[in-house]
């Protein structure tokens, strides 16, 4: 990022801060956002910075991805009763798109990371351990998107998503509603996860495929 796009950068986080949050937390600009991030903050939602985020450890449409993707413009939507919480060191990455709909939860443990066009998705409540490493082109969908029958009865469209500390999920996953992730999940690329994995360090593609698997960010 050049200069003058990075101060441009800085001027609408600092504008974005001291709208979105208390002025105590706001002076410190701990969220930093690319200048043409689309973003809409309902007045009625919540965004929650821990104590220890410092200044910019929270970016969001910034870093431009792995192997020079081709990005559109990153969106960040939070609607009417929601809220969003961020536990630390977050990275969000230019093209994806975060949608929390009214009444939803999205919660960020600390050192998140997700590469370039990734989609989260909250209807009900997604929430993330710490350390989470996420490719590209993935998806994270807490419901089905329209209303579903089942014999005349309506059927259960949004539960909520848990992926559990140190989970790395491949590029073009995607994980559906109800998914429970055990602490250091691996997901491989491509795969589309609607089984929940309660094995810890298991390589899980809605079946363990090899256990005692151990994974660190390089």
């Amino acid at each position: 990022m050049g200069k003058i796009l990075y101060w441009l950068s800085v001027i609408r986080s600092y504008i974005f801060c001291f709208r979105y949050m208390p002025r105590e937390i706001a002076i410190h600009c701990p969220i930093l956002i690319y200048w043409n991030t689309k973003f809409f903050i309902s007045s009625k939602a919540r965004i929650i910075i821990s104590e220890k985020v410092k200044k910019h450890d929270i970016m969001i449409g910034v870093w431009g991805g792995s192997y020079g993707l081709r990005q559109g413009k990153t969106r960040f939507c939070v609607f009417d009763d929601s809220m969003v919480v961020f536990n630390g060191k977050t990275c969000i990455s230019k093209g994806s798109n975060v949608v929390v709909r009214q009444g939803a939860s999205l919660n960020f443990g600390d050192n998140f990371f997700c590469n370039a066009n990734c989609n989260i998705l909250a209807n009900r409540g997604i929430s993330f351990g710490d350390n989470i490493l996420m490719g590209w082109n993935i998806t994270i969908l807490d419901n089905d998107g329209h209303p579903t029958y089942w014999k005349g009865e309506a059927q259960e469209t949004s539960q909520p998503i848990h992926i559990g500390e140190h989970c790395w999920i491949g590029s073009h996953a995607t994980i559906l509603k109800g998914v429970y992730l055990a602490t250091g999940t691996i997901i491989p690329y491509g795969c589309t996860i609607y089984k929940s994995n309660n094995i810890p360090n298991n390589v899980f593609n809605n079946k363990s495929l090899k256990t005692e698997m151990m994974w660190k960010d390089h």
